[in-house]
């Protein structure tokens, strides 16, 4: 806890280390505090720009905010132009976070670490706080202990007391994991090991409560690809593939046998992706509304129909395919690639495809477990949420795509632009 806290550097970018670890602290929180850490940032950036600093802006900078430059020339073809500009004032961070953190000129490649052990940190405490107050609630109305496993307590019946969609605590968790694992593997105090393996079992613990079906299937990739790739010797792999077996082993286990998590991780996967609609009370399966999308997109398949118009042209869709119950919830896609293709047509999908692809290319470029298991979390779940949406999403995306991508020295503009052969660095290893 010392080394996230104190640090050693000038007092300018001691204050906007502060600021980066508080805005990451606050992420799980009500939106206004990250909100207004993000203001302090700006400003406290913007008071101290010098400008040599503006070497730091180039291709990676340019590539990041391209989304929401597509975004700001599809509002010229919105029909709905207030919709269209709401829609923008949500997503400045897409700008903000790629263009002001480099020229914060804070060495990100230095506290990169530190701000995800401060996110872990603030997870573990958060599921352990939850898990106090949802047990209390049970205790308080004399139910079983086995209620903790039912509906009214799992899924976004466990974050509702902070007001944070599963998914997005979910996505939060996914990332600390990959961090307590790095210090469990690679800290230089084996007898301080045990408390971070506490922590790792309360992040999983949590992640299987919050049961996000996205960004438990990005954890297993996670756990059984990224770590034992990036993060381990060869020599050391066999082991990790067995404890990283046995407890996915343990995990399925418990899902296939607990009533409740069996029907929220299989049948309803199974019911999302049916092609039939369910009843008309119950919200229609995302597959089917996916078919809708894919309907309504050939009108216009080029350019889209405009950065805000989702809504607005998804529900005339739904009212003639009769899906009222998706019609009056004004339901998006729930599938940012599709929301892409939406609002901004082949081009807009192309240029969030090829995003991924430079994500990807660069964490395998610098051997980043981090970066690359943040990667897999956001293309995993890009296939069932809006990301770019809503706030928390918003900030995640852009905060630590910014974060990953101006930590590595120098940044890669393209990834089809490699590195000479003996400049990629070796496995990271942090304090």
């Amino acid at each position: 806890m010392k080394e996230i806290l104190k640090i050693d550097d000038s007092l300018v970018n001691k204050i906007t280390y502060y600021h980066l670890l508080f805005f990451v602290i606050s992420l799980p929180f009500d939106r206004f505090y990250s909100e207004l850490l993000l203001i302090s940032f700006l400003i406290h950036t913007t008071i101290h720009f010098r400008k040599e600093k503006l070497r730091s802006i180039g291709k990676p900078t340019l590539l990041l905010i391209s989304p929401f430059i597509l975004a700001l020339l599809c509002t010229t073809y919105a029909a709905d132009k207030k919709e269209a500009f709401d829609t923008i004032g949500k997503q400045m961070a897409l700008l903000l976070f790629p263009l002001f953190l480099p020229l914060s000129g804070l060495d990100l490649h230095k506290y990169k670490f530190r701000i995800l052990k401060a996110l872990a940190i603030t997870c573990t405490f958060t599921v352990a706080g939850l898990y106090i107050y949802n047990l209390l609630i049970i205790h308080y109305n004399h139910f079983p202990l086995s209620y903790i496993a039912s509906n009214f307590f799992t899924n976004h019946g466990f974050s509702r007391v902070i007001e944070l969609h599963a998914t997005y605590f979910s996505m939060y968790i996914a990332i600390s994991v990959t961090t307590v694992l790095h210090q469990v593997i690679h800290g230089k105090n084996r007898s301080g090991r045990l408390p971070w393996i506490i922590v790792l079992g309360i992040l999983l613990i949590g992640l299987l409560q919050l049961s996000s079906r996205a960004v438990f299937i990005a954890e297993l990739i996670i756990l059984n690809l990224v770590i034992p790739f990036l993060m381990l010797k060869p020599g050391h792999r066999l082991k990790f593939y067995l404890i990283s077996g046995a407890l996915t082993l343990i995990t399925l286990t418990a899902i296939f046998t607990i009533d409740n998590f069996k029907e929220r991780y299989v049948t309803d996967l199974k019911g999302e992706l049916s092609q039939l609609s369910t009843d008309a009370d119950l919200l229609e399966p995302r597959m089917v509304r996916w078919r809708v999308v894919l309907k309504m997109v050939q009108a216009s398949p080029i350019i889209g129909y405009g950065t805000g118009s989702e809504i607005g042209v998804l529900k005339d869709g739904y009212y003639d395919n009769r899906l009222y119950a998706s019609y009056l919830n004004e339901l998006n896609s729930h599938n940012q690639y599709l929301s892409f293709l939406m609002l901004a047509g082949i081009i807009g999908l192309a240029l969030y495809l090829y995003l991924m692809y430079f994500g990807l290319a660069n964490a395998w470029h610098t051997r980043d477990p981090f970066f690359f298991s943040f990667m897999i979390v956001i293309i995993i779940v890009s296939f069932s949420e809006n990301i770019l949406d809503v706030n928390k999403g918003i900030f995640f995306y852009s905060f630590f795509f910014s974060l990953f991508i101006f930590s590595i020295n120098p940044p890669l503009a393209l990834p089809g632009r490699p590195r000479k052969k003996n400049s990629l660095p070796p496995t990271p290893a942090y304090d």
